[in-house]
């Protein structure tokens, strides 16, 4: 059996294709449920945020069900268009270590942001409950989530700006001084625009 991940963040494409391949919380509850379907996945969680997509999995090797992967990725996506330069794949260590970066926020497009591992545990939580995840996914979801949380307490991680819309709030204020009293247009109805207003 092997352990691999195959994605896509901020770092690897911009956020007009990265809003493609958002998942809601009913599409990957779906394929979870049809995991099955997919010859050679035995465990899998998706990870479905503003900033990344990812499919964590145990698969029976991994060069022969590299399709498999990928057709669940897709089809949990609602099957955008896609260029296959669009993703990376991790294997094995390189796979563990990428969640423990993404867990601890590391890999975060803010450094510390303290919302990724919050959605690392509802993603987790998600697989766990529709039967998606077995030995390997359990511990080592488990195990990136209790690191993600000591690298929180015990580093100064999260002391600077932790989000995208506390720094865009901070570059505003460096560059136009205080706020107060000012007026602004803020474009967006999402979670971002509301963290930011």
């Amino acid at each position: 059996m092997d352990l691999v991940i195959l994605g896509l963040n901020h770092k690897t494409v911009p956020v007009a294709i990265r809003e493609r391949f958002t998942m809601t919380p009913d599409a990957i509850h779906d394929a979870l449920q049809h995991l099955d379907d997919y010859g050679g996945l035995r465990e899998a969680v998706i990870l479905s945020t503003c900033n990344r997509a990812e499919v964590y999995a145990v698969v029976d090797d991994v060069r022969d069900n590299e399709q498999a992967l990928r057709d669940f990725f897709l089809d949990a996506a609602g099957r955008p268009a896609y260029e296959p330069s669009y993703f990376y794949s991790y294997r094995g260590k390189a796979c563990i270590h990428h969640l423990f970066n993404v867990a601890a926020s590391l890999d975060s497009l803010v450094l510390g942001e303290g919302q990724i591992l919050s959605q690392v545990k509802q993603a987790y939580v998600m697989a766990h409950e529709n039967g998606a995840t077995s030995a390997i996914l359990n511990m080592l979801f488990q195990q990136a989530i209790a690191t993600g949380k000591r690298v929180r307490t015990e580093t100064h991680i999260a002391y600077n700006a932790v989000s995208v819309s506390y720094t865009a709030v901070q570059m505003a204020e460096k560059q136009l001084g205080s706020l107060a009293g000012r007026n602004l247009l803020l474009y967006g109805a999402g979670q971002m625009a509301r963290l930011t207003a």
